[in-house]
């Protein structure tokens, strides 16, 4: 099924939805649907150069789960994610220092062709990275979420079983916007369908094992 398949069923319902409002609200039940899902999750591997701080993001992540530095197949690191003015604070300079050495700290910026900020987003190390890939490592692997804008042509996400999800997010979304009466009765459609995909979701991820594991505050410490 394709979203415009979707969009055609809910036209059915309010005629005055326009195909682009459609598709907007399409992308943002996909974003909600990529974000924070473990079934949803892929990796994504950065490539290092020696001497080269920055390295594009590719594109569609957006968010940035966990960053293992990989020396080899066995020898692994933890790359603590901060934000820019964390590493200002704590060394002013770090983006001008030529030290090189296994990377410790990422963030995330956006910039333009010219690294002035735009619109493209780019991952800072510090230190910056003393190696550079050959063959598979050493690489910076990020486990992430990603999302990418779609078109009616486009299949609606694999693991969506039918188009009641989107019918039902699109209705609901359209008609609050629009603040109609019915806004409600959409409200709790889309809640019921978006928490019976994410049950369905979840339990894919994490499937079924009987073994019942307390929660960590519950356990005992050993001293």
């Amino acid at each position: 099924m394709t979203y415009s398949d979707v969009i055609t069923q809910v036209k059915n319902v309010f005629p005055d939805i326009t195909t682009a409002k459609a598709l907007e609200y399409c992308n943002q039940i996909n974003r909600e649907l990529n974000i924070g899902l473990p079934s949803r999750k892929k990796l994504e591997t950065l490539n290092l150069t020696d001497g080269t701080s920055a390295v594009d993001l590719p594109a569609g992540v957006v968010r940035i789960e966990k960053a293992v530095y990989k020396q080899s197949a066995t020898t692994v690191y933890e790359v603590q994610i901060v934000d820019r003015g964390w590493l200002n604070e704590m060394d002013p300079l770090w983006d001008k220092r030529t030290t090189k050495s296994r990377p410790l700290y990422m963030c995330v910026d956006s910039v333009d062709a010219s690294g002035d900020s735009g619109s493209k987003l780019q991952v800072s190390f510090y230190p910056t990275p003393n190696t550079t890939t050959s063959g598979s490592y050493p690489v910076v692997e990020l486990t992430v979420d990603t999302n990418t804008d779609v078109t009616g042509a486009n299949n609606i996400l694999s693991g969506v079983v039918g188009g009641e999800l989107y019918k039902a997010g699109i209705c609901y979304f359209h008609a609050r916007d629009m603040e109609y009466g019915a806004a409600p009765m959409w409200l709790a459609e889309w809640e019921r369908q978006k928490g019976r995909q994410l049950a369905f979701e979840t339990n894919m991820a994490y499937p079924a094992t009987g073994i019942d594991i307390a929660p960590p505050h519950t356990r005992r410490r050993r001293l």
